[in-house]
């Protein structure tokens, strides 16, 4: 039941969307039916606009019960996503939902972009959260220039 609708959710999202700018597509070559990579680009209005940011993603093999483990590939400066790459977002934590798909977890992120989660300080990066917190004009001119140097 899982591969169908891992299967299915990924039909639906494949073309893309110009409205949401997400796509999706295998991994690799090979593709394991349980591993993908998504892009999608930044929210307009955000220091990420315009950046072109790639996730791997590798559903469970109890999915939609887990949420899928998704990590961001393209280095950013951001409160909600670290070094490493890991996404700390509600929805792949404690508020997934087997009724999500995978349109609406990419969407999430996606929003976190403009609109980052600050009231959560041990999850993601402490130094993006602090200089959001403290300067704004500061934290939006770091984010810009990783998005110019490494998602465009």
């Amino acid at each position: 039941m899982s591969l169908v609708r891992i299967l299915k959710e990924i039909r639906d999202l494949e073309g893309g969307s110009a409205e949401t700018n997400l796509t999706i597509g295998p991994a690799q070559e090979n593709p394991d039916p349980l591993h993908y990579q998504a892009t999608m680009i930044g929210p307009n209005g955000s220091p990420f606009e315009d950046g072109i940011y790639v996730l791997d993603i590798l559903f469970r093999e109890n999915h939609p019960f887990s949420p899928p483990i998704i990590k961001c590939l393209t280095r950013t400066f951001h409160p909600n996503i670290d070094e490493d790459g890991n996404i700390y977002v509600d929805v792949l934590h404690h508020n997934w939902d087997p009724s999500l798909t995978i349109e609406k977890t990419l969407l999430s992120i996606q929003s976190i972009l403009s609109s980052p989660d600050v009231d959560t300080p041990s999850s993601g990066n402490s130094t993006a959260a602090y200089v959001f917190l403290q300067n704004r004009t500061e934290y939006e001119t770091i984010a810009r220039e990783c998005t110019q140097k490494y998602a465009m």
